[in-house]
């Protein structure tokens, strides 16, 4: 039984928003690959993950986050992550990943950051 739960869906013709929930450990990051090659597949120019209802992310689960970046990039696509929890936050800003990744708190504020 998975600890985490993904969701993919298209927020408009440009944007997907992939929604994780629960905790992100070495054995639910398979959850979050599928999730993130699904956002793939839909071609975005912009990716908002929702991290809101994360309560922890692995080593793995970063570095799943850090390919789609990358994915992203070479298509010319940004990737915001918003609304991380407290201990998500201090992970990636600890892995210095807010160099990486734009960290918002809202989704609105994901959806707008690249303008």
């Amino acid at each position: 039984m998975a600890h985490v739960e993904v969701e993919v869906r298209r927020h408009d013709d440009r944007t997907v928003i992939v929604t994780a929930a629960g905790n992100l450990g070495v054995s639910e990051v398979v959850h979050l690959h599928r999730g993130l090659t699904d956002a793939l597949a839909m071609k975005p120019d912009t990716a908002v993950i929702d991290l809101g209802g994360l309560g922890f992310i692995s080593s793995m689960a970063i570095s799943s986050l850090l390919t789609f970046q990358r994915a992203m990039d070479e298509r010319g696509g940004t990737v915001a992550i918003a609304r991380p929890q407290e201990l998500v936050r201090d992970t990636l800003i600890t892995a210095k990943l807010d160099r990486v990744f734009t960290l918002v708190d809202s989704i609105d504020e994901a959806l707008h950051a690249g303008e």
